[in-house]
């Protein structure tokens, strides 16, 4: 605080991880980002300063963990106080503003990439009529959720793969509480692609200050060979043009397939400090 006024908060939360006591970002491990919050015309970099001097005297943490550090935040400007995990991945987003209409959106695909969703468009609507549909809060958008994740972690285990925050018994309840808060500002978006009466694909995400958090996609396992993802991905930053966001942030990692849906990346790090 300043005075009466509250200018600086860090959150962050402590859990214990192979018998150590670790202090992670309190979204952990849902959140893909994180950063203190500062107010305007405050020194970012000295509430910091002294946040981790007083971290250094809490007598029950063994050390500071903090996943995803964007360079475009505050703590990334005091990265010489932590210590580099050697992690560095980027952050792909696509940049609405350069676009004036989806025309022009549009205009960005090669001539073979158009081809492509054409193609995929197709061989989706041999099923059914495609519809594209933004759901309501609550047990329809709850549904939906409790689907996609179903369907996400299906694709992972026939891949022999593993995802914590996928696979964590809490998730579904995360995300149905957060899409029910009346207060704030963040938007919990989930929108489901259909082949006539059949659902093929979701994306979960979230909308803050103009940008839109791609933060779940998925598709009907069976039906992976049909890519219906990328026809979901190519409507949903239509539709996110068409809200007048600014931009639509694919999230780490910086995976190949995410190449085509993006302009630029963020370079992020992950940082610990042994306390």
């Amino acid at each position: 605080y300043e005075g009466d006024d509250l200018v600086f908060v860090w959150p962050l939360m402590r859990a214990r991880r192979l018998g150590f006591s670790v202090l992670t970002w309190l979204s952990d491990p849902f959140g893909q980002y994180g950063d203190v919050l500062c107010s305007k015309g405050q020194n970012a970099k000295q509430w910091i300063s002294s946040s981790i001097t007083f971290l250094n005297r809490l007598k029950d943490v063994d050390i500071l963990r903090l996943r995803h550090v964007r360079e475009d935040s505050h703590l990334f400007g005091c990265a010489n106080l932590l210590v580099n995990a050697r992690v560095p991945d980027k952050a792909p987003f696509l940049d609405f503003t350069q676009f004036a209409d989806e025309a022009a959106y549009d205009a960005r695909y090669t001539s073979t990439q158009r081809k492509r969703r054409k193609k995929i468009r197709k061989s989706i609507e041999d099923l059914g009529a495609v519809s594209f549909t933004q759901l309501p809060v609550g047990i329809v958008a709850d549904a939906a959720i409790k689907q996609a994740i179903f369907e996400k972690n299906a694709w992972l285990e026939e891949r022999g793969r593993i995802n914590r925050v996928l696979g964590c018994p809490g998730h579904l309840d995360f995300l149905k509480s957060l899409s029910r808060r009346m207060s704030g500002n963040v938007d919990v978006v989930v929108t489901e692609l259909k082949a006539g009466e059949r659902p093929v694909s979701w994306e979960v995400g979230f909308r803050h200050n103009g940008i839109h958090y791609g933060y779940i996609t998925s598709h009907v396992n069976a039906l992976t060979d049909l890519s219906p993802g990328r026809l979901h991905m190519d409507l949903s930053q239509r539709a996110c043009l068409n809200d007048g966001m600014k931009s639509f942030d694919l999230m780490v990692p910086n995976d190949a397939h995410k190449e085509s849906w993006s302009s630029a990346t963020v370079n992020t790090e992950d940082y610990f400090l042994p306390l």
